[in-house]
């Protein structure tokens, strides 16, 4: 939910996190029920609601564009955070430059807004040498999910 914090960080920093995905649909539905209620307001009044509590650190896991909504109201939003120096902090799968890939008239929208992250943002790749993800699926499928999980757990953290 776009009002409801995972945590607080120090000195009154609110940190938000949030599946990608599920922010997003936060946030259409919010500017549905907006509209339905009369109201002009869209991006802004969302972003007022993200950013209330001062100073806000959002965090996305699996930040992908994957649908013509998203992608037409991905720069309108970022903007808006960007302006209010919102703090965003995410991981994904793909670089900038791939985000929508392929996606219905992603050169109507992609090209502004992966400059702006560029330009914003501070991109870090992790290649780490060992996709513990693809270990921790192996280890399920042969010892049962149960026991996997933990076992993957002290193998990353180097406790085997």
């Amino acid at each position: 939910s776009l009002q409801q914090p995972h945590g607080v960080a120090n000195e009154g920093v609110v940190v938000r996190r949030a599946h990608f995905h599920d922010f997003m649909h936060g946030v259409h539905q919010r500017i549905g029920k907006l509209r339905s209620e009369g109201s002009r307001a869209g991006v802004s009044a969302v972003v007022d609601e993200t950013a209330a509590g001062g100073p806000a650190v959002l965090c996305f896991d699996e930040f992908q564009i994957t649908n013509i909504a998203d992608a037409t109201l991905i720069m309108p939003l970022f903007s808006e955070l960007f302006t209010r120096e919102v703090v965003l902090v995410a991981t994904s799968n793909r670089p900038p430059t791939d985000l929508y890939k392929g996606g219905l008239n992603r050169e109507l929208h992609m090209p502004v807004f992966v400059g702006a992250l560029e330009r914003r943002l501070h991109v870090h790749y992790l290649d780490a040498p060992v996709d513990y993800r693809a270990k921790m699926r192996k280890a399920e499928d042969d010892a049962g999910a149960s026991s996997a999980s933990s076992d993957f757990i002290l193998e990353a953290l180097g406790v085997s």
